[in-house]
């Protein structure tokens, strides 16, 4: 989203791009595996396969 939300645009910003706000899988790099905030989500991500 960006440092400043204010003036940042979320994929609903994007919905008529050509991946309709989406990221293209090859373009991921990394994944998530922790949630630390806000607290009463702490918790481990399951490992998902993206392509389904």
């Amino acid at each position: 989203m960006g440092d400043h939300r204010g003036s940042s645009a979320d994929s609903r910003y994007h919905q008529d791009d050509v991946n309709n706000g989406f990221v293209p899988v090859d373009k991921v790099t990394g994944r998530v595996f922790a949630i630390i905030w806000p607290f009463n989500h702490l918790g481990l991500v399951p490992s998902q396969n993206p392509i389904k």
